[in-house]
């Protein structure tokens, strides 16, 4: 059952690194520690008062060595769908 849990949270963080590698035009998904370093950095710049796409953003270029290193179709999906996202997984430390 902890293996079917670990399982099932290792592909949410590999379907979500995917979503930022597209909007953050990254040469490659990001790790686990990378998305969580990322995370973590978001929600300072929130309680910052940055809106959430400035606070992704800014986290996006200092957590991610290739950031905008490439460009993908679709970059449609805002900083607060995809923070939401990380929540419904579980992510909310």
């Amino acid at each position: 059952m902890a293996q079917d849990l670990l399982n099932i949270l290792e592909k949410a963080l590999s379907e979500f690194g995917h979503r930022l590698r597209i909007k953050y035009g990254l040469g490659k998904d990001p790790s686990s520690d990378q998305i969580h370093r990322w995370h973590e950095q978001v929600k300072q710049l929130i309680r910052q008062g940055y809106s959430a796409e400035q606070a992704g953003e800014s986290a996006a270029s200092a957590v991610f060595v290739d950031f905008r290193t490439h460009v993908y179709a679709s970059e449609a999906e805002t900083i607060s769908y995809l923070l939401d996202s990380l929540n419904r997984n579980g992510r909310n430390d």
